[in-house]
């Protein structure tokens, strides 16, 4: 089975749910306290206060946000391929049919049509 997911955009927002589980909830609170950021955050907002909070030289982190340039081998191809290393965040869905119903950002359909156009 292929795990479906999607790389998280610099404008996307992020909430981290209520959770049940006690260990989950310690550990959302320390990146909260930790990143100084609010349990509702853009992405970028997330990756740039982890940058900040690595105290890199202010000169390198506009580097670490384009990406890092090094090399890497993969058994996917032969040899060293040149790249970059960039941070970034991927997000899961639960469940796969849910991504399917998501809109593109251009789509003039919105789930709330259905409802508006109900004759009372």
């Amino acid at each position: 089975m292929t795990e479906k997911s999607e790389f998280v955009q610099s404008g996307d927002v992020i909430s981290f749910e209520d959770n049940q589980d006690k260990e989950i909830v310690i550990f959302i609170e320390d990146i909260i306290n930790t990143l100084e950021i609010s349990t509702l955050f853009k992405a970028d907002s997330f990756i740039n206060s982890l940058i900040e909070k690595v105290n890199f030289l202010d000169d390198v982190k506009p580097v670490i946000k384009e990406g890092i340039p090094c090399q890497m081998m993969t058994p996917r191809r032969q040899g060293w391929m040149k790249g970059k290393v960039k941070l970034s965040l991927k997000f899961i869905p639960d469940e796969v049919n849910k991504t399917e119903n998501l809109q593109t950002p251009f789509s003039s359909e919105s789930p709330l049509d259905e409802i508006r156009n109900t004759s009372i």
